[in-house]
């Protein structure tokens, strides 16, 4: 679709003109759940991961020790599934959820050795399969793209909940 006939060059001052599959919480829905079933599932099955437990994983590898409450936050994903996929984690070994000594009610998450050894064996995987997806793009375009999705994310992080 060229640039005079996006529907996003003249979205209307009120965003009329936009249908549902339009509007962009729709497309990178729809795009991030075709990657997650076409790219990411594919590696991490071989690994008895789903994507759940990979970001949980990956987050604890970046940030652990971490407690529970912000690796919610960072995982972009409701208290239940973090929850769920940390037990499934503990449950092979990969992870640890503890009493925080200084606040008795809190947890902090951990990553054992096991789970590093894990996380490493999968990151290679991950990184090329998403390096294919990249690759669907010339270089100007994957630059522009992340640029314009580093925008959207700062601007909505400072943004305050409706």
């Amino acid at each position: 679709m060229t640039k005079a006939t996006s529907p996003w060059a003249e979205p209307g001052a009120a965003g009329e003109r936009l249908t549902l599959e339009d509007f962009p919480t729709f497309l990178f829905v729809r795009l991030a759940s075709a990657m997650q079933r076409d790219v990411t599932a594919g590696y991490l099955a071989d690994f008895e991961l789903n994507a759940p437990q990979w970001r949980v994983l990956a987050a604890l590898a970046a940030y652990a020790p971490i407690p529970f409450s912000e690796l919610v936050k960072l995982s972009m994903s409701d208290k239940a599934l973090v929850s769920r996929s940390l037990q499934a984690l503990a449950g092979r070994g990969l992870a640890q959820v503890k009493a925080d000594p200084d606040h008795g009610k809190k947890l902090v998450c951990h990553i054992t050795a096991k789970g590093r050894a894990l996380y490493q064996k999968v990151l290679p995987r991950a990184q090329a399969a998403q390096a294919d997806i990249l690759a669907l793009l010339g270089k100007d375009e994957r630059v522009a793209l992340h640029a314009t999705l580093q925008k959207l994310r700062a601007a909505l992080d400072t943004r305050p909940a409706v």
